[in-house]
């Protein structure tokens, strides 16, 4: 799915029942990316919201891929999964958006 800016399609990781990745249209690096600007993010974490309950980006350098991506997640994690994508304010891979 998507629209203009934004495009959403299921993981092939599965880290949870249902597990999407929301990925800007225009390359963006990462969250540190001065491409992600405010109206960027928040239709990002619109598709997210409708896809999921838990959303995560995980910071440089425990990014997956150079691409910006936005996990969605939905129903059980999978194993120890939960651990490394719920954000938590102690935690330095992850970040809630």
């Amino acid at each position: 799915g998507g629209n203009d800016n934004v495009a959403w399609f299921r993981s092939q990781a599965f880290d949870a029942a249902d597990h999407w990745l929301v990925v800007p249209r225009q390359h963006v690096q990462n969250i540190n990316d001065p491409k992600l600007d405010d109206e960027l993010l928040q239709q990002m974490v619109v598709a997210g919201k409708e896809l999921g309950e838990v959303l995560c980006f995980h910071r440089p350098p425990f990014n997956s891929i150079d691409h910006l991506h936005l996990h969605a997640f939905r129903g059980p994690f999978k194993c120890l999964k939960d651990f490394k994508h719920r954000p938590a304010q102690w935690k330095c891979w992850t970040v809630a958006p």
